[in-house]
């Protein structure tokens, strides 16, 4: 308004939520237009991707329409149920489970696609239906299967190592849930053949099979063609600076998490508050919750039935079974040769620069392949570029608080230095902002926070926070405090 100077807010805010809406309806039309270039080049058609709700569908469904599942049963109830237990996500922790101050020359030796790796090396994925393996069944009896998943109490667990093991391959639970990596004896553990085979690689073994299902009727080995089409047309698109590669890159790290999905428990029913009386009459042994709002609707949370919920959960399994085991060729073979590795999330791992090439020749002489490369299933150093870095980059200084919570003080060649910093539950900005109003530098902070103290951040201090009602109505917080100790 010229008059008064003001500014329709309303009218302001209905313009750009049409603008906002238009560049997403652009974004999805390129998207669409990406992935049938990709399907092109993989010689399959694209059904579109308005058939879709997320990219981890696209590329579960991908991998289906190539052949991947072919011959493979999805299961349902007790099967599922079990096999389900046989997931387990990758690796993160420090050494020995302690808190690391390492200073010197330290780099981040990172797997290439190490999901990707992994299906493309696994056996792949097991045909047929699960059968029940017999009570008393004897190791040997257990390895002529193709795969199997099972219930087993580990009775010994002794490195097969001169060294100690600082990074176990079995875990417990602690109080809170937390998974605790170690190399104790556990009751009622769970793993699948590839895991198994890596506990007799790199331990002694002592254990007791209780129960578990077995595959013995092949596998479907298009997958292992599969992502190496996909990635040798990821490298070609990257050689030709063309933007697909990132679509390639989304398809790739999405094909197996479709096929652990869990089951929805619950759902929630939308019912006008006029109607409620006669839903709880109709429906009192399915619900669970009913909220209210100011506009007349109740908002009802029912059971929802599992018994028609279906998955893969023999290929899910083995793909994270198969990840471990490409990163225990290479952190136990370094733990049995005194070579220090101080921090491990998932994928990547932190150790000395100086122990890199010493590492890829032990890895050479042991298992003929060539560790450092571009190439699935090979490693490479992967510090983050900083603005205005020269050259290559280390880490002069690591602190490893606990998971996911460290800092590394990154050198360029010619001296320039930026942080790399997380804290599990603490966004960036928030650490920044609180060490401009503590008055000291990042490095002091998790310094201090290494020997023990414990400091509460504002999470709003940075960026929104939002919670999202019963109702479904987002509230943004005026405050929300973490305390932080390790």
């Amino acid at each position: 308004n010229e008059t008064t100077h003001m500014i329709d807010i309303m009218k302001y805010a209905k313009y750009y939520c049409i603008k906002d809406c238009i560049t997403l309806m652009d974004g999805v039309h390129k998207f669409d237009h990406d992935l049938n270039e990709v399907f092109k080049n993989a010689n399959n058609k694209f059904p579109g991707i308005n058939q879709y709700i997320s990219i981890s569908a696209i590329g579960y469904d991908f991998a289906r329409i190539y052949g991947c599942m072919k011959d493979c049963f999805k299961l349902s109830g007790k099967p599922q149920n079990f096999i389900q237990r046989c997931v387990s996500g990758g690796r993160t922790m420090t050494a020995n489970n302690e808190k690391q101050y390492v200073e010197g020359k330290i780099q981040d030796f990172d797997a290439v696609s190490l999901y990707p790796s992994a299906m493309s090396i696994m056996s792949g994925i097991p045909k047929g239906k699960p059968q029940v393996i017999p009570p008393n069944t004897t190791h040997e009896q257990l390895m002529c299967y193709d795969t199997f998943f099972i219930e087993i109490n580990i009775k010994r667990l002794t490195p097969k190592s001169e060294h100690p093991y600082r990074f176990g391959q079995v875990f417990k639970r602690n109080d809170a849930g937390t998974k605790l990596f170690c190399n104790e004896a556990v009751d009622h553990y769970y793993v699948d053949k590839v895991t198994l085979m890596d506990l007799i690689e790199f331990y002694e073994v002592e254990y007791e099979f209780i129960r578990g299902y077995y595959f013995n009727d092949g596998f479907n080995t298009l997958i292992n063609d599969f992502i190496n089409t996909l990635f040798n047309l990821r490298l070609r698109y990257k050689q030709e600076h063309n933007p697909l590669e990132k679509t390639i890159k989304l398809l790739l790290n999405s094909i197996y998490g479709k096929s652990i999905l869990k089951p929805i428990t619950d759902e929630v029913k939308i019912v006008n508050n006029d109607d409620i009386i006669p839903y709880i009459y109709r429906n009192y042994n399915y619900i669970k919750e009913i909220v209210t709002n100011d506009d007349g609707k109740a908002f009802v949370k029912v059971i929802k039935p599992i018994n028609n919920h279906f998955n893969l959960p023999q290929f899910g399994a083995s793909v994270l079974s198969w990840s471990k085991h490409i990163m225990n060729q290479v952190m136990t073979l370094a733990e049995q040769n005194g070579i220090a590795i101080y921090y491990q999330d998932t994928d990547s791992m932190h150790l000395n620069e100086d122990d890199v090439d010493k590492l890829a020749a032990l890895f050479k002489a042991k298992y003929g392949k060539e560790l450092i490369g571009s190439a699935m299933t090979q490693f490479h150093c992967d510090f983050d570029s900083f603005p205005g870095a020269v050259g290559e980059i280390h880490s002069r200084k690591l602190i490893a608080l606990g998971k996911k919570s460290y800092l590394d003080i990154l050198v360029d060649e010619q001296g320039h230095e930026d942080y790399h910093m997380r804290m599990k539950g603490v966004p960036k900005q928030c650490i920044i902002n609180k060490c401009k109003r503590m008055n000291i530098i990042v490095e002091e902070l998790y310094e201090r926070m290494y020997q023990g103290e414990a400091i509460t951040f504002n999470l709003t201090d940075g960026c929104n926070c939002f919670r999202k009602t019963k109702t479904f109505q987002q509230v943004t917080l005026p405050q929300f405090t973490r305390k932080q100790q390790f």
